[in-house]
């Protein structure tokens, strides 16, 4: 058994201009140290933005840029301080709104050039990787028939996981088509997908051992540190590599719960009747978008909550960061939706003085009490709008 330890980035953003692994490399008990230099693997399961180890730049602090695998963890830990990195510092963003705007610094220059599964449209130029939308009927007619207003924005802060056990990792190379990999994880099976799109392998040579999970809350759910620690082991094969990660690391290498910072505008009727909805959604997804596209796409078709509009424009934006990564954690989406819908129905009531006897029942989208709106009527089917 070999231990790996990981050199991160102090720099939120910077380009790597030389790594010096040399000394490192002479140390006590090293057996390899790895970077990203000469790596051309990108992966993802959605969007494939992200390398094992950083390669050109570093988009966060905390990422990962050289690797020591050593016979015991000091000497692997020991030997990270060897290592020489020469950086250029880059301006960085960690607020989706700023991210957001057009002269905000670039994250991935290459955001539309990354191999993609369709449905998940990004914006050239900008930090927006995806863009969802979900408009029916005409919102700013339904704000000129509506009689009580109520706009508010509302900030999510990224949260951690903190789950009991830490990410941890073990891989083995058996031959150079074929691994074992054991990992903390909820997804044994997303795991094997990735692992076989990076090596272009076929899945039945890789095997994934899942033992009994100490936590995961969504933060596990998604390939984390397995891909790179899959990577790092191909150095030394037939040797298995380990990888767990500090608290610390958890924190800032890891991946966390989404931030969000929303707006919305609500348009009713002074009898508390809902008219129209505008919202927007603004994610801060962090360095790579894939584990976090999903998180954004559930947000926007949710985004109206349990109520009936005749009319809504919403847009739910995941935008790039210098930030660590997000994945899922306890609702996907659906607590930020569903707060800002509820506050949305809510607010009118009280600029009225009051909400009516029934208000609740009649928004009921689902037909349960008012038998005008039934589930499958036409009037009440959503249309999508891909961003052009």
């Amino acid at each position: 058994m070999l231990h790996a330890k990981i050199l991160r980035s102090a720099y939120a953003h910077a380009r790597i201009l030389s790594i010096d692994t040399s000394e490192a490399k002479n140390m006590p008990g090293v057996r390899e140290v790895v970077t990203g230099q000469g790596c051309d693997i990108l992966f993802g399961a959605c969007i494939k933005d992200q390398p094992p180890l950083a390669m050109d730049k570093v988009r966060h602090a905390g990422e990962g840029v050289a690797v020591v695998i050593a016979e015991t963890e000091r000497q692997a830990e020991e030997a990270t301080k060897k290592i020489r990195v020469e950086y250029e510092p880059l301006p960085f963003v960690i607020d989706p709104l700023e991210a957001f705007k057009k002269d905000a610094p670039i994250i991935h220059e290459r955001n539309h050039e990354y191999n993609r599964v369709p449905g998940f449209p990004p914006k050239k130029g900008t930090n927006i990787f995806h863009h969802y939308r979900q408009v029916k009927g005409d919102a700013e007619k339904g704000f000129q028939e509506s009689e009580v207003f109520v706009e508010e924005e509302f900030y999510y802060p990224l949260i951690s996981h903190v789950q009991m056990e830490p990410h941890g990792c073990i891989a083995c190379w058996d031959s150079d088509d074929s691994c074992r990999i054991w990992a903390s994880t909820q997804a044994p099976f997303i795991v094997r997908e990735i692992v076989g799109h990076m090596f272009h392998i076929p899945f039945s040579n890789i095997k994934v051992y899942a033992p009994y999970l100490g936590g995961g809350f969504g933060g596990k759910s998604d390939v984390s540190i397995e891909p790179m620690v899959t990577y790092i082991a191909r150095f030394v094969p037939n040797h298995p590599v380990r990888l767990v990660l500090t608290r610390k690391e958890a924190f800032t290498s890891s991946l966390l719960g989404r931030g969000m910072r929303g707006k919305i505008k609500v348009g009713a009727k002074k009898d508390g009747n809902l008219v129209a909805m505008k919202a927007s959604f603004y994610y801060s997804d962090g360095a790579f978008g894939d584990t976090g596209c999903n998180v954004v796409t559930a947000t926007g078709f949710v985004a109206t909550g349990p109520y009936e509009y005749e009319h809504c424009n919403v847009g739910c934006y995941g935008i790039y960061t210098n930030t660590p990564p997000v994945d899922a954690y306890r609702g996907y989406g659906h607590p930020e939706a569903h707060l800002m819908s509820r506050t949305g129905y809510e607010y009118p009531g009280q600029k009225t003085g009051d909400v009516p006897d029934g208000a609740d029942e009649k928004e009921l989208p689902l037909g349960w009490q008012d038998k005008r709106s039934r589930p499958g009527d036409p009037k009440r089917q959503r249309r999508l709008i891909p961003m052009p």
